[in-house]
């Protein structure tokens, strides 16, 4: 019963300081609802197994090249399939745009195409009908087609009879044979499944089809052992199966990975640690403010609790007593905390399936069992720090010692020591997180706010796909991009319109340079043009843009950006020189140079801003015909007009073609960014309470060090030393201690900053400035908190320092 008696004792004495009781648990609320937020989140896009049966062994089948995945040859699928036995289940597939529905009434959708183990694989049973069987896939089987949940009941109005019904994708009768349950979304979100055929998954030779893949690890096979085994496969099949160096055959590596990883292009994990560590040193922070408030909070009760020991009260039981306040408070934040956070995990969940629509289906957030577990291990290591270690210190004090202790002196000198030891462990901690935390804003902030280089002001697009079936040939494609801008010309909503798609990174070749490997080569955004004398959305520089010269029987032609001109041409103008691009291995005809255009950032990387980014060549629609494109329309300023001028156009030439998804620039970039502004806005909010964390705890614990010594300060005065030499004198112990919490900082901030480099660079110059503004704000924030209390105690009479208890 003495527990009971215990809380019961504990809880008056928190009730009779309801503020000091108020204030510590909301500051451990803080740090610790921060701390479970962010290894909730980071956990669940990066290390949380999938939610699937044996999740934790299912991986990606990946290839790289240029340091970025890619996906694998279905040649070189076929021959690793055969040879990887550490991998079992292997399957394939890939993801396009198709079209659902009758004519006339139709819509476009994303599709999956997969193997025929798909559902098997996943372990999931259709809601309605059944899922894929072998014979699916034979060649010249019937067509068949399982529905995903949300496209059954927007197209099909949820037809509980869809089962055995024919309908029309891509203008192709196909059988429904299933509908998958809510929610299913393998191997990645999609509104319908189809079966790959046996033909697409194992040619006989090197084909123009690639597909990602997943697996299972058999047991006992690690990734690493898994990664080494297709590594050696695909240098065998390279050997024996010699093919032109291209994107699909010229892989340097396929390996394996979780989802989770890949998704990240495996740079979760230097994410998850750079940012835990900091949510951590955060809850840290806290933990010391709040640990000096308990503190100085127990010190007021030492006389009693040596009293109570002298007459013979059992030492741990006192002070176990004391520390029971500190865990209730510990586990009162904690509960507060969970709250927090987990009203947070269910806004993020609300906020990124609304804006972005298809997300990642494991990226599911909430108050799950891993993120009680976290939480509960938070909560535990904040009892330790706040509430056990001071407890087990006082275990070792003797009662006489405190009976004899002065009163003016509290714990005499151990409470210095530990005082001094908290200012120092606080200027670290908080150095670190303003380090980091300014090189991550910084970081979220560029991304936030990039400059695409585009005017993209009264900017809508539209995706085109045109079936192989109605227009098979390149110039049946040609003709329809240039009826359907001939229809826009037309739309008193359209101020211009232009057709444009990108073709990736590719390899150039200069007329008069030499290169001894491929990879030699300067790489540049690849991107196509209709022929259009004013381009949409970048600008003219120099020499004129595509025009009816630029046709597919007139002379091959390019545009550059300024980036890639000065690079290739330094000392010179780039207009009328001859470059050439690298297909299949090999340079292809040269191209002219006619014009010059203004940078447009290409690719997909918001961190990075190098060369790179900026480097593109620009060639003529018409001399390199692609099925999938899309239209650029600039409109009037009435988007509703616009979209409206795009359907009747796009009627007008094909009726049977159903719109894409017409989307405004300012609206995929406001997407685009989302996530770098919330982080942003995230870093700073948690820097903020940080540094208010910091701002109270420093001038608590330096206020403290000074008022403790007021008896020798009068001491000293009442013996000659002037004011100005006892400022002086706490002015330098306050720069000691800087300089050993900074250098603590250093090193822990190098090695953050080292992970943070390793997905992100941040720049030596801005690294430099945030180093120099965080010892500047540090310091002074110390160093006032030190002249502040120091003056405070100088203002008393020298007599009334003395009598200070």
């Amino acid at each position: 019963m003495r527990i009971v008696s215990d809380l019961i004792y504990t809880a008056r004495l928190l009730r009779k300081s309801p503020w000091f009781t108020l204030t510590t648990v909301l500051l451990l609320a803080g740090g610790l609802a921060i701390s479970i937020y962010t290894w909730s989140v980071l956990n669940t896009m990066v290390y949380k197994p999938l939610p699937m049966p044996d999740g934790d062994s299912v991986v990606r089948v990946i290839g790289t090249r240029d340091g970025r995945t890619r996906p694998i040859n279905a040649f070189a699928l076929a021959k690793l399939r055969q040879g990887a036995d550490r991998l079992q289940d292997m399957g394939a597939y890939t993801v396009d745009s198709v079209r659902v529905g009758e004519r006339g009434a139709s819509r476009n959708v994303n599709a999956t195409f997969a193997q025929w183990n798909v559902f098997g694989f996943s372990r999931a049973k259709p809601l309605l009908g059944r899922g894929f069987v072998r014979a699916d896939a034979d060649v010249g089987a019937e067509p068949v087609v399982v529905l995903g949940y949300d496209v059954w009941q927007a197209v099909f109005a949820g037809d509980p009879d869809i089962v055995g019904r024919v309908i029309h994708i891509d203008n192709k009768p196909t059988r429904v044979v299933g509908v998958m349950p809510r929610g299913y979304a393998f191997p990645i979100a999609a509104a319908l499944w189809l079966p790959l055929s046996t033909r697409d998954l194992h040619p006989d030779r090197w084909s123009d089809q690639s597909y990602s893949a997943w697996a299972r690890l058999r047991d006992g096979v690690s990734m690493q052992a898994a990664d080494a085994q297709l590594q050696t496969l695909l240098k065998s099949v390279q050997q024996q199966y010699p093919r032109r160096t291209d994107d699909d055959a010229a892989l340097t590596s396929v390996s394996v990975g979780t989802f989770q990883m890949v998704q990240t292009d495996f740079q979760g994990t230097g994410v998850f640690m750079v940012l835990n560590l900091v949510a951590l040193f955060i809850l840290l922070l806290a933990s010391v403010n709040v640990g000096n408030l308990l503190l100085a909070r127990m010190n007021e009760r030492w006389r009693e609790v040596a009293m109570r020991m002298a007459l013979g009260a059992p030492p741990g039981w006192l002070v176990a007593q004391m520390a029971l306040e500190s865990a209730l408070i510990c586990i009162g934040g904690g509960v507060l905390a969970l709250a927090l956070a987990g009203w947070a995990l269910k806004a993020t969940n609300s906020v990124m399936a609304t804006t972005f629509g298809t997300l990642p289906w494991w990226w599911q957030w909430g108050l799950d069992r891993p993120t009680i577990i976290a939480a509960a291990v938070f909560v535990t290591v904040t009892v330790v720090l706040v509430a056990v270690l001071p407890a087990l210190r006082a275990l070792r004090v003797q009662p006489a010692s405190l009976l004899r202790e002065d009163a003016r002196s509290g714990t005499g000198r151990r409470g210095g020591r530990l005082s001094h030891a908290l200012v120092t462990i606080e200027i670290a901690l908080i150095s670190v997180i303003m380090v980091v935390g300014s090189a991550l804003t910084l970081l979220a902030w560029r991304a936030a706010h990039i400059d695409t280089g585009m005017d993209i002001s009264n900017l809508v697009r539209m995706p085109l796909n045109l079936s192989a079936e109605k227009y098979p040939s390149p110039n049946q494609q040609l003709q329809f991009y240039d009826r359907l801008l001939t229809a826009l010309d037309a739309q008193p909503a359209v101020a211009t319109a232009t057709i444009t798609s990108g073709l990736g990174k590719v390899r150039l070749a200069v007329d008069g340079a030499v290169y001894a490997r491929l990879e030699d080569h300067p790489q540049a955004y690849g991107v196509l043009l209709s022929t259009r004398p004013d381009p949409i959305g970048i600008r003219l520089l120099s020499g004129r843009g595509f025009d009816s010269r630029d046709r597919a029987a007139g002379a091959a032609t390019a545009l550059v950006s300024q980036t890639l001109a000065r690079t290739l041409w330094p000392h010179g103008s780039a207009i009328g020189r001859s470059i050439r691009l690298i297909r299949n291995g090999k340079a292809v005809e040269p191209r002219t140079v006619v014009g010059v255009v203004a940078d447009v950032r290409q690719g997909d990387d918001l961190l990075n801003t190098d060369r790179s980014t900026y480097a593109s060549i620009y060639v003529p629609l018409a001399q390199s015909i692609v099925p999938t494109a899309r239209v650029l329309v600039r409109d009037r300023g009435d988007l509703h007009a616009a979209r409206q001028a795009l359907w009747q156009a796009l009627a007008q030439v094909d009726p049977a073609m159903p719109p894409g998804e017409i989307t405004s620039y300012a609206e995929v970039q406001r997407k685009l960014t989302l996530m770098a502004r919330t982080m942003t806005n995230l870093f700073m909010y948690c820097g903020l309470f940080a540094i208010l964390l910091a701002l109270t705890g420093i001038y608590a614990l330096s206020s403290h060090a000074v008022t403790r010594r007021t008896h020798e300060i009068g001491l000293r005065r009442a013996l000659g030393a002037t004011d100005g030499t006892i400022l002086r004198q706490f002015l330098r112990q306050g720069r000691r201690q800087l300089r050993v919490g900074l250098a603590m900082s250093v090193l822990l901030a190098a090695g953050m900053l080292y992970l943070l480099g390793s997905f992100a660079g941040v720049g030596l110059v801005s690294l430099a400035g945030i180093g120099a503004a965080v010892v500047v704000t540090v310091s002074t924030l110390v160093l006032v908190a030190v002249a502040i209390a120091t003056q405070r105690v100088l203002r008393q009479q020298p007599a009334v320092s003395l009598r200070h208890e």
